[in-house]
């Protein structure tokens, strides 16, 4: 409970100088304890009869509901550290949150192989939001190492609120009915991915564009999921580095094994192919040359 002593604020000449009451934010207490049950925010007025009879009341009625359409495209990864270390490659995915009100969720298709650290996926990500929130918002992109018979490894990941992103839309949604966010100018920003075993060590770094807007501006501006019809606006090209299926063995076992692990297959298959050599022909070999020089002498 929060308790509010009326009469003094009756008798405050300065609170009752105030023309207009200002927002409260008071904290909940429980008897039995010290700590904190949570924030109550309330407005209080005080009135005469005669002045509650020409005052109107203030409207404190729930704004309407106003549809949005929070789009983020996720582009490509790089510096990203590697969990394959035996194949030096990753199989990289990124899975996007947003909450507001409720969870939503949705994920990148999967960049099998991926070689040097790098991924790509020109993926878009759809979120319809209803505006204004009523709880703390959170937008979290995660990053992971894709393993078909095991667990998939976290890479790392990001967090932040989407708060004043949706409550400036929400007030400015008759003059600014689309928001492109930037970064230093520029609408495609790198993030850095963040880890909880190694604190400050960036994990990796991922390329997104965010933008917001109304219903109606994203009927104006159509777009699909993924990389879906109708592609545009903007428009999304197939990514690069991606595994290409071939019927040449030796380059499927090069995409499947990396660079390193198969150079190395390669160089102990001739060595084999060498020792396999020596042990069937060596024999032979050394018995002819042994006769030509006992022949020659």
């Amino acid at each position: 409970k929060t308790i509010i002593d009326i009469e003094d604020r009756w008798f405050s000449k300065v609170w009752r100088r105030l023309k207009v009451k200002p927002l409260e934010e008071r904290t909940l207490h429980n008897p039995r304890s010290a700590a904190s049950y949570g924030k109550l925010r309330l407005w209080i007025d005080l009135l005469t009869k005669d002045d509650a009879r020409n005052v109107p009341m203030t409207d404190i009625s729930l704004p309407p509901k106003q549809e949005y359409e929070f789009r983020l495209i996720c582009w490509k990864a790089k510096n990203v550290v590697i969990k394959d270390e035996l194949t030096d490659q990753n199989d990289l995915r990124v899975t996007v949150k947003v909450t507001v009100d409720q969870k939503l969720k949705q994920e990148t298709d999967t960049h099998w192989r991926a070689k040097h650290g790098k991924g790509s996926w020109n993926w878009r990500c759809i979120f319809n939001l209803s505006l204004p929130f009523e709880k703390k918002t959170l937008l979290h992109l995660s990053m992971w190492d894709q393993d078909v018979f095991s667990a998939s490894d976290s890479i790392g990941e990001v967090n932040f609120s989407l708060d004043l992103l949706l409550r400036h839309a929400y007030l400015k949604r008759e003059d600014i009915p689309r928001i492109i966010l930037r970064k230093d100018q520029e609408k495609r920003f790198w993030l850095d991915m963040m880890h909880t075993k190694w604190p400050g060590e960036s994990q990796g770094k991922l390329q997104v564009s965010m933008e917001l807007m109304t219903s109606e501006e994203a009927a104006k501006f159509p777009a699909g999921l993924g990389r879906g019809d109708p592609n545009m606006n903007p428009y999304l090209p197939e990514p690069e580095g991606r595994f290409k299926w071939s019927l040449n063995p030796f380059s499927l076992l090069k995409q499947l094994l990396g660079d390193k692990l198969y150079y190395k297959l390669c160089g102990g298959i001739c060595c084999l192919a060498c020792c396999a050599v020596m042990i069937f022909f060596g024999p032979q070999l050394f018995i002819t040359f042994m006769s030509n020089l006992i022949v020659g002498n």
